[in-house]
């Protein structure tokens, strides 16, 4: 009888690690990696439309039409004398620093941004200062990866 009873327990305990390893092959399947599974690189663009004048400051404000990662500012030579006061995500200010940050150091460090994810929709701002002695029609480009 005992020798039946231990038989029967071991294949019991057999079936249940069989089990157990099928389950968890089930949960691990289900588990995802963070982060996009496809990217493609977008740009969000910016346009004064007219110059601005010489210590003129104006708030850009877009809105992604995807999910977007912005990593980098683009911007053309020309738009190299300006100061970039803040840039929003939201209501939420990406620099830590009040006194902004000059584009000429962007240009010149290939500065990779601080940003947060931009959602669809959601109001993104670029507060900028001409330092120009002259007006300049002022445009960007916020790089990064998109979702699709």
């Amino acid at each position: 009888m005992f020798v039946l009873d231990y038989y029967a327990a071991i294949k019991h305990a057999t079936e249940t690690i069989v089990n157990f390893d099928e389950r968890i092959a089930r949960l691990e399947s289900m588990i995802s990696e963070d982060g996009p599974k496809k990217t493609k690189p977008r740009y969000l663009n910016f346009d004064s439309i007219i110059g601005l004048e010489p210590n003129q400051t104006v708030v850009l404000t877009e809105q992604p039409q995807i999910v977007f990662k912005a990593e980098f500012l683009f911007f053309p030579h020309s738009c190299s004398n300006f100061l970039i006061k803040h840039i929003s995500v939201g209501k939420l200010y990406q620099f830590v620093s009040a006194t902004g940050l000059y584009l000429d150091i962007i240009r010149l460090n290939n500065y990779k941004l601080p940003c947060d994810a931009l959602q669809i929709s959601q109001d993104v701002s670029i507060e900028i200062t001409n330092l120009n002695e002259e007006n300049v029609h002022f445009y960007c480009s916020l790089y990064g990866p998109a979702v699709d």
